[in-house]
């Protein structure tokens, strides 16, 4: 897993954030892949899926997904958890 989050990872949050905002900020919504790689501006199948699962593991958000071509699959985004490091100063 990545350390560092990369602009990729920025994007698609960003494009995630955007659909929430646009359905009334109702925690779950839906998704749909084409959506999001178009909010996003990610154009590979591999790096979507790899920069979701990444902020799956990163506990941003929980993905629920739908194997049916019609109905879309579900986002509940969590709330952000902030760490404090301590650097001994």
């Amino acid at each position: 897993m990545q350390k560092h989050l990369l602009p990729s990872h920025i994007s698609l949050y960003s494009a995630l954030l955007l659909t929430y905002q646009k359905g009334g900020f109702a925690n779950p919504f839906r998704i749909t892949r084409r959506e999001l790689m178009k909010l996003s501006s990610i154009r590979s199948f591999t790096t979507y899926h790899k920069r979701l699962e990444e902020l799956i593991d990163l506990g941003c958000l929980v993905y629920s997904p739908s194997f049916d071509p019609i109905l879309a699959s579900q986002i509940e985004i969590l709330p952000i958890k902030t760490i404090n490091h301590s650097n001994g100063d």
